[in-house]
């Protein structure tokens, strides 16, 4: 397939269907990786431009949400992918849009403490 018409077939919206489980880079007491849940909505728009939408759940169910990343931007194509044949390598670059919100008043708390300095409360 040519990249062109890799970039025609993902013209569109495309929704998780169930919650993913995802490493975290958060270690619990045990040294144990603590996995993160979420689901993705992303649209791959004409000129390159994507939108995704990302919401993070506190459990594997996706029932208790945690917070809701919005980023907006463009794709750059790097060329084929070494590992993958028939795959495009690209770098995702939300130079539009990038907004975290939380969900959870805990989360929100703690955030107002860490991210002060040039981020709204």
């Amino acid at each position: 397939m040519t990249l062109t018409q890799v970039k025609e077939n993902m013209l569109g919206e495309w929704s998780s269907i169930a919650p993913e489980i995802r490493p975290s880079s958060i270690k619990s007491a045990d040294g144990l990786i603590k996995p993160f849940y979420l689901t993705r909505n992303f649209k791959y728009l004409p000129d390159d431009t994507f939108e995704l939408e990302i919401l993070n759940s506190v459990d594997a169910l996706g029932k208790v949400p945690l917070a809701k990343m919005w980023l907006r931007g463009h794709i750059i194509w790097q060329g084929n992918h070494e590992i993958a044949p028939g795959a495009q390598q690209v770098q995702f670059v939300a130079d539009e849009g990038y907004e975290v919100t939380p969900l959870l008043p805990a989360f929100a708390d703690l955030l107002n403490k860490v991210a002060t300095e040039g981020y709204d409360t």
